[in-house]
């Protein structure tokens, strides 16, 4: 996640300046680049308990006094939160439609299967879940940017079942 982070934020800053500081800055460009900030973060959605996979993190897991989808919104949350700052200049819809569809298939990944992950590494998924997850958000993302914020709407659909029904394997599992 340490790479994809700074990836997003140098194309967040350079859309912003492009966007602010050109004379005639292509309004096109704008969903592009908030495209590939959601592409860039996207890797994440699929590894959320990457490092949480040992027993004592599981044992906290079951002391916590929550349930599986509010585990999973923390997560999702901080995900969102980022994503939010970084498209905020260019084309935020865009940028959140194309995120909460790459959270809502990367559940799977990061719920059902356990990929080995080690801290201050750039890995920890698979390749079909990640070409599924950062595929499927771009297509949600431009549609939402071409047709309209109904696309958004079904977003926010698809990532809410999505929580609910993973935070319901989370809690069997924690």
């Amino acid at each position: 996640m340490v790479l994809d982070l700074y990836v997003a934020a140098a194309f967040s800053l350079g859309g912003a300046a492009y966007r602010f500081f050109s004379a005639h800055p292509d309004p096109a460009a704008m969903p592009i680049l908030s495209l590939l900030i959601a592409l860039a973060l996207s890797t994440y959605a699929q590894c959320l308990f990457g490092l949480d996979r040992s027993s004592s993190a599981m044992v906290r897991c079951r002391l916590l006094p929550l349930k599986g989808w509010e585990i999973l919104w923390a997560k999702d949350a901080a995900f969102l939160a980022l994503l939010a700052v970084l498209v905020l200049p260019l084309d935020p819809l865009t940028g959140l439609t194309s995120g909460l569809v790459a959270l809502a298939l990367g559940h799977h990944a990061s719920v059902m299967m356990t990929a080995p992950m080690r801290r201050w590494r750039f890995s920890g998924s698979r390749l079909f879940p990640g070409l599924v997850g950062g595929i499927g958000g771009l297509m949600m993302g431009f549609a939402e940017h071409q047709r309209g914020s109904l696309y958004f709407v079904a977003a926010v659909a698809l990532w809410a079942a999505s929580l609910a029904l993973y935070g319901n394997v989370v809690s069997s599992r924690a």
